[in-house]
């Protein structure tokens, strides 16, 4: 948990103090929100890291969680494999070998995100007075192997591969605050802690201070900030709690003051997924805003609980932004938040509920102000009329009470070319000025008993004419030049009541109407109303909700059963039927500027290309405020598309609603077999017991933008014919037959992307042993004797072969041994008595003493080998110290030992034992000769029959790919295969030599 607690008192304060207008812009991003009622372990978060594999893990107060964009898997204390410290997780890295790296509040600790199991890593052990003081504040990677890991008294610097830690002591830290490290593009590392910000130097262990409250600057201001954070530009950033953001001025060596109205951030991370770089920064009062640095320009986010896709308001703890899918998450006290601009396409606006609202709050028409900068008016049957400001999202309302408005039903909004409002409204036509701030409204409809005109839809053509849907009257048209309105007699074989629903004109300047009575097409020129034949039947009402025409001039009229698309003539060409290509009742249209079909309907909104006729659905996880639309559709001059709905509307730009073309990332999450969880096999096949009859495997498609779109296909090769499609990530199989299977997997994203290549898991099923109880005992019965009289004659036959070797060891000794040492004594007495008389005789007889002493020291060597008494893996590694020691010595050389194990006895055959000890003395030789070594170490370890020996020296070393290898490596390695084992031996120049030996004792 972090040092500072929330105040949420004061948090209110200084949020009210800090306004949104002081942070410049609107902001009109989704938030999707993830806490424990999603799975979260806890909703107080601290850190986020995205693995190799591509799962994306949380640190939080009470676990680690792994998310694969579906489900969130904890790892707690005790319910882990290995050791957790603890579940207060505080940092989190990964190195290049995969390993991950968790610092908590009782210290660091090693993960395996593949095999699934924590191991405590132990820092240097620090002074009694500190040692209840082990939490862990942050964790930095280097750019030479190292990471920089660091707790409220110290920086550890520890070595990733070699695991060595060095510690440097931190300056005086009163304030107790975690010390937060950051490492530059130059490797440089800094520091904040106490309320400044530091670099420190390895070489010198000296602090240099720049910014905020220190002992060397105690009239600074205190920064209450996070750490230095690094683009990827290499430019250094510093957030602050009450003295702005800052800037690193390589030029000067010191930080600067870059912006004051980003006065209480936090956490910072820069996001390039926009085309242009800009800064998330997070932290207390603030919460969450942009920094744009190319425009000084800051977005503020904040909360609004009537929108369940703002942003929580909670304290920002840390901030990631993914470049490969696009996606920034989120870390607060409060969950995790989600921005992806992939997942939740449409943007929107929620109208605050009046206190005189009426049960009417459908938003049907949202209008921009051509004469009005980011000014738009949006009109709410029953609400009224408001005016929008997008850029201060400041709302104006007009009602029937507070303006000239004659009603609050507002059903339709449009503008002319001199900036006029058209109101179609409940009753009258109003115009409305709103430079001049004049009305004016026209009611020429005839009073009928018990009807209320209202306007339900109004369309401007190329004359600047005004065309009139009606609730009951029909189709009007209005001149504003003149203020003359005709109504257009329409043929409605006897239906009283004409509704109509939507108008628009073609390009032979033709007006198209749709409404009960079914379509009509009207020539102004001519003044004829042509009522289009749709196979209805007389006197019956064929309901249409709206019309459209697109690019191709092709006429689209949405009904109550189909969506029904006619050519210029009329004549239908094609449709589209509710329930089969479209999912509910289409209400409304419009045409983008691609020439793509928009459909709303009363169950999701549809997006038909307009070339080759296929569709696409929206819904809320879209963003969109409802599954269901009516036909308020609109678009702005920059072509982006308005749609209404119940107290709000969403907006889109069609041109920037791409597909996500991210290939899912394929992973295995879970095995059981017969209900009990399995290892995940990092290499080789599963294996499935005979008694096991159930294997289920649950995998990932790690694809984090509307992951529950993701589809799924598997194949079991042995046992399935063909791909089965699904839409869950788990397959499962029964009783299957014994042999040897393959499961294929692959996924699709949320676009319908799928991997090309499948994940693959190899398994096998044992086939079962008979189960009758006489075979069990006759088998039994013969394994026994077999048993029995196997291990009797091998006894019998190792104790004569023990006989053997020992005479034989002994005639040794007594013949050849006697022999040489004769031969060596004669040869030195013969030397001695000839070296100045026959310098040339004396030579050769130097030769054979010393040929004489080798054969007699390889005569010790045979005779070692082949006497019984020394079959132990003990007995083995003492002669190879005996050897070892007084060559070593004699050139300083340095032997360290590291036996990793007791042998308890361990025995080996002659062979093996002599080949490993004639590898070990050949490699010990060579190591002398041509190593130029000051040490080399010697490790043996033994993990159940396998036995592995490994040479190491400090030397010169070489490059395998460019030195010949010679008889002495061939011999190494032609003596490792004769014993069935494997040598490798891995060297470079100037880091010395490795030679590992490995075999199963026999």
């Amino acid at each position: 948990m972090s040092d500072m607690l929330p105040l949420r008192p004061l948090f209110s304060i200084l949020l009210a103090f800090y306004s949104v207008g002081a942070l410049a812009q609107f902001d009109d991003l989704a938030f999707e929100h993830y806490t424990t009622d999603q799975g979260l372990s806890h909703d107080w978060v601290n850190c986020i890291l995205k693995d190799r594999q591509g799962f994306l893990w949380f640190g939080t107060e009470n676990g680690l969680n792994r998310f694969d964009g579906l489900r969130f898997r904890p790892f707690q204390t005790g319910k882990v494999d290995g050791t957790l410290p603890s579940s207060i997780i505080t940092a989190l890295a990964q190195d290049s070998s995969g390993t991950i790296w968790a610092g908590t509040d009782k210290g660091l600790c090693l993960f395996d995100p593949e095999r699934l199991q924590f191991s405590v890593f132990a820092l240097t052990a620090q002074p009694q007075k500190e040692a209840n003081d082990p939490r862990i504040y942050g964790i930095a990677l280097d750019r030479t192997g190292y990471a920089w890991v660091t707790t409220a008294h110290y920086i550890y610097k520890l070595h990733l591969r070699t695991r060595q830690v060095r510690v440097f002591r931190m300056l005086n830290n009163p304030t107790r605050a975690g010390v937060l490290p950051t490492v530059d593009h130059q490797n440089r590392l800094w520091l904040f802690f106490g309320g400044a910000v530091f670099r420190f130097d390895e070489q010198t262990g000296r602090y240099r201070h720049y910014i905020g409250r220190s002992e060397s600057s105690p009239k600074d201001p205190v920064l209450m900030s996070s750490a230095v954070y690094a683009d990827s530009k290499g430019q250094l950033w510093a957030p602050s709690w009450n003295a702005g953001l800052f800037r690193y001025d390589a030029a000067a060596d010191a930080f600067v003051v870059v912006d004051k109205r980003i006065d209480l951030g936090q956490s910072i991370t820069e996001d390039r997924s926009a085309g242009e770089s800009f800064l998330w920064i997070g932290g207390g009062m603030s919460s969450l805003a942009q920094y744009w640095p190319e425009r000084k320009q800051v977005v503020s986010f904040t909360y609004n609980p009537a929108e369940p896709f703002s942003h929580n308001e909670a304290k920002v703890t840390a901030i990631f932004s993914d470049p490969q899918t696009k996606i920034t998450w989120i870390a607060t006290e409060n969950g995790i938040e989600k921005y992806d601009p992939n997942s939740v396409r449409f943007k929107r606006k929620i109208l605050p509920l009046p206190a005189d609202h009426t049960q009417f709050n459908d938003v049907v028409a949202v209008t921009e102000d051509r004469f009005a900068p980011n000014s738009y008016w949006i009109g709410v049957w029953g609400n009224g009329l408001y005016r929008w400001n997008r850029e201060t999202d400041s709302l104006t309302r007009f009602t029937d009470r507070n303006s000239p408005l004659p009603t609050s039903e507002v059903f339709t909004i449009t503008q002319d070319d001199q900036g006029v409002l058209w109101l179609g409204l409940k009753g009258s036509l109003t115009r409305f000025d709103p430079r001049k701030n004049s009305w004016r409204h026209y009611r020429p409809f005839p009073a009928l008993p018990n009807v209320n005109h209202k306007i339900l839809y109004t369309y401007t053509d190329e004359r600047r004419h005004l065309w009139l849907g009606m609730n009951y009257a029909g189709l009007w048209e209005f001149d504003p030049a003149t203020g003359q309105f005709k109504q257009w007699p329409l043929p409605t074989d006897g239906l009283k009541r004409v509704v109509i629903n939507g108008i628009t004109q073609d390009a032979q300047h033709r007006i198209w109407a749709v409404g009960t009575a079914g379509l009509y097409c009207v020539d102004p020129v001519r003044g004829t109303v042509t009522k289009q034949a749709l196979g209805a039947h007389k006197n019956q009402e064929v309901v249409l909700n709206a019309v459209c025409v697109d690019r191709r001039q092709r006429i689209w009229v949405a009904g109550e059963d189909a969506l029904m698309v006619m050519n210029a003539d009329g004549q239908r060409i094609r449709q589209y039927r509710v329930n089969h290509e479209l999912q509910g009742r289409p209400t409304g249209l419009t045409v983008d500027r691609a020439g793509h079909i928009w459909v709303a309907t009363d169950n999701y909104l549809h997006r038909i290309d307009g070339n080759t006729g296929t569709i696409r659905h929206f819904d809320k996880s879209d963003g969109l405020l409802s599954n269901s639309f009516g036909p308020a559709f609109t678009q702005n001059r920059a072509g982006e598309i308005f749609l209404g709905t119940r107290l709000g509307f969403n907006y889109v730009d069609p041109a920037r609603l791409t597909t996500n073309q991210q290939i899912p990332g394929l992973a295995i999450t879970d095995i059981h077999i017969a209900n009990d969880r399995r290892t995940i096999p990092a290499t080789g096949n599963l294996v499935i017991q005979p008694d096991e009859n159930a294997v289920a495997v649950q995998f990932a498609a790690l694809n984090f933008s509307q992951p529950y779109r993701n589809q799924y296909k598997y194949r079991l090769v042995g046992f399935d014919k063909d791909w089965q499609t699904t839409d869950q990530p788990r397959v499962s199989y029964t009783n299957l037959s014994p042999g040897t299977y393959t499961l294929q997997l692959m996924a699709s994203n949320n676009d319908g992307v799928w991997n090309p290549k499948p994940l693959e898991l190899g398994i096998d099923v044992i086939p079962p042993v008979e189960q009758r109880w006489w075979f069990r005992g006759l088998l039994l019965l013969v394994l026994g004797g077999a048993v029995y009289g196997g291990v009797r004659y091998r006894q019998q036959q190792q104790d004569k072969i023990r006989r053997i070797r020992d005479r034989i060891a002994t005639d040794l000794h007594d013949d050849m041994g006697s022999t040489l040492s004769s031969i060596r004594i004669i040869s030195d007495v013969l030397q001695r008595q000839l070296t100045e008389s026959e310098p040339v005789a004396g030579a050769m007889l130097q030769k054979i003493s010393e040929n004489a002493t080798h054969l007699s020291e390889s005569m010790q060597d045979i005779i070692w080998s082949i006497k019984s008494d020394n079959d132990t893996l003990e007995d083995v590694v003492t002669r190879m110290m005996e050897f070892a020691v007084k060559p070593l010595e004699a050139r300083q050389i340095k032997l360290k030992t590291h036996i990793s194990a007791r042998f308890d006895g361990t025995r080996l055959n002659p062979d093996q034992r002599r080949t490993l000890f004639l590898i070990f003395k050949e490699v010990v030789n060579n190591a002398i000769k041509y190593a130029a070594c000051t040490q080399i170490d010697l490790l043996i370890s033994l993990t159940g029959p396998n036995l592995s020996m490994v040479i190491r020296d400090n030397g010169i070393g070489f490059d395998p790919a460019t030195v010949q290898p010679g008889n002495g490596l061939q011999n190494l390695q032609r003596r490792a295969q004769d014993m069935g084992g494997r040598l490798q031996v891995v060297s470079a120049p100037a880091k010395g030599t490795i030679v590992e030996l490995t075999f199963k004792i026999t």
